[in-house]
């Protein structure tokens, strides 16, 4: 049966960038100058957003609220009647929120940023920085696995709540705009050019692929975490081949750099992270083509 599609009138002439609903008669569309409609289930009204700001993404949560996110690190949280700003930890452009539940989500966007939120985005707190690429989009799938997407064909994803994420390729090196990730291993990436990709877990070559992602996390270990003076970085590498092992702080700086060619097995280097101050930090490591971080906390 063919679809057909109805034009509606939202009473501005301002670009959209997103839209999100929670019920049919539930939804935010949000876009440039701080732009946002709300969809009352037969027609669209304009809400005071507060900002002049582009808006790039909403999510429509169940309990009623919302979460819009755009430029300049804007995150509005919407509490059944009205707007107020939250505060981002870092700065950059917000593209893409999504959230497994009510209080657990994700927004990305440059600078190869992802945050996280785990009380309804209230509060914030950064999950991968130091990425040399921008995030577009991110999607969910349960509240331990999260996929994000962006420039240079990049996509990362994290199975263990964003403890580690791991690069993942689709087999695309453009611009990637959007992902889904739906139950069952199936997924969707579209992007510049007309690209579009499929991806199956099901598939014997992504089957393989996220085996391997999925061991990696299971041998990728840094302890202590949290971690005041020593810690020991071990994992099982696939490949005899360069490794390059990289401590950045939540901006993205790197502050250590270890690098060697190392043959395929268990390898284990220790680090001496006594002069750093509390905070987050990330394991940054490169393995020939693979990549992957991990999060650490200084606690002093």
């Amino acid at each position: 049966m063919q679809a057909s599609w109805t034009p509606f009138s939202t009473g501005t002439l301002e670009k959209f960038n997103g839209s999100s609903f929670s019920s049919i008669g539930n939804g935010f569309a949000v876009g440039t100058n701080g732009t946002i409609q709300k969809y009352n289930g037969s027609s669209w009204s304009p809400e005071a957003s507060g900002t002049s700001t582009t808006l790039n993404a909403v999510e429509a949560l169940s309990t009623g609220d919302a979460i819009a996110v755009g430029d300049n690190q804007t995150i509005l949280k919407y509490n059944g009647s009205s707007w107020t700003p939250q505060t981002s930890p870092l700065s950059f452009d917000i593209r893409g929120i999504k959230f497994s539940s009510a209080l657990s989500g994700y927004a990305v966007g440059t600078d190869g940023i992802i945050i996280k939120t785990l009380d309804g985005g209230n509060t914030w707190t950064p999950a991968l920085t130091g990425i040399d690429e921008d995030f577009n989009s991110v999607t969910v799938q349960g509240p331990d696995s999260a996929w994000a997407t962006g420039t240079g064909g990049v996509v990362y994803t994290t199975i263990d709540d964003g403890a580690t994420w791991i690069r993942y390729s689709v087999g695309h090196l453009g611009t990637q705009t959007g992902i889904t990730k739906r139950q069952g291993g199936k997924g969707h990436v579209t992007g510049h050019g007309g690209n579009g990709r499929v991806f199956d877990k099901s598939a014997t070559s992504i089957s393989v692929g996220v085996n391997a992602l999925e061991k990696t996390i299971e041998t990728f270990k840094v302890y202590p975490n949290p971690a005041n003076e020593l810690i020991t970085i071990s994992m099982e590498l696939a490949e005899s081949n360069s490794l390059t092992i990289s401590l950045k702080d939540m901006n993205g700086k790197e502050l250590e750099h270890i690098s060697s060619n190392s043959n395929a097995g268990i390898y284990k280097t220790e680090l001496n992270i006594e002069r750093y101050s509390s905070g987050i930090y990330f394991i940054h490591v490169r393995n020939g083509e693979r990549s992957w971080v991990q999060k650490l906390i200084i606690q002093k």
